[in-house]
């Protein structure tokens, strides 16, 4: 097999490497957040458009297929035949699964954001806070473009004083305003594609 197409599988596993913790640390939060999620979607749309080209060359070889038509694909010339079609089924088998836990996590990311907003719809108060009226402490922004909220329980209230208050409401803010949410589906999409990207995903919500 050639290098160019096991290559995006296996690089990867340098973004796992011990240095990926203490580099969050190391640079400007925004910079970090946007090179994380950068890293994370290059690594995972290489590995799977691998895997994409591995499956695709082990379906050239089946004889069914290529009794259709003189069909070739380029990357699949240096590939060993006898070896690519078990190595393609197993690729295509990958790719359902990595598929399927892709739109898993769309489906979750979609469901809470429309719940948040479902609450924020509902709630009688206007503004950019509403309190929800919860013991446990609390807080997160809801983006809803110019309708978006920051939502905060009784009880993070409680806990803090004023200019802790608007400490928090300043930190719900800069998700906001950077659109913080995006960032986070993105790199679970990643991680879903390759879950050695794990480590990624965690530089970025501790940058954000």
């Amino acid at each position: 097999m050639i290098v160019d197409v096991w290559a995006p599988l296996v690089l990867p596993l340098l973004l796992a490497l011990p240095l990926l913790r203490t580099l969050p640390d190391r640079l400007p939060p925004r910079l970090a957040a946007w090179l994380f999620t950068a890293t994370a979607v290059g690594a995972a749309g290489a590995s799977t458009t691998a895997l994409g080209l591995l499956a695709l060359a082990g379906l050239l070889h089946l004889p069914f297929v290529a009794a259709l038509g003189h069909l070739d694909l380029p990357v699949a010339r240096h590939l060993d035949p006898a070896a690519i079609v078990p190595v393609g089924m197993v690729a295509a088998v990958l790719l359902a699964v990595l598929a399927a836990r892709a739109a898993r996590v769309t489906v979750r990311h979609l469901r809470d954001h429309a719940a948040a907003r479902r609450l924020v719809r509902c709630a009688p108060e206007k503004g950019e806070l509403l309190v929800l009226p919860d013991a446990r402490p609390d807080a997160y922004a809801v983006p809803a473009g110019r309708r978006s909220r920051i939502v905060v329980t009784e009880g993070m209230l409680a806990a803090l004083d004023a200019r802790e208050r608007e400490v928090l409401l300043a930190h719900e803010r800069a998700h906001l305003r950077g659109g913080h949410h995006r960032f986070l589906l993105l790199v679970d999409l990643a991680v879903a594609l390759h879950p050695l990207l794990g480590r990624v995903r965690d530089g970025v919500a501790y940058s954000i």
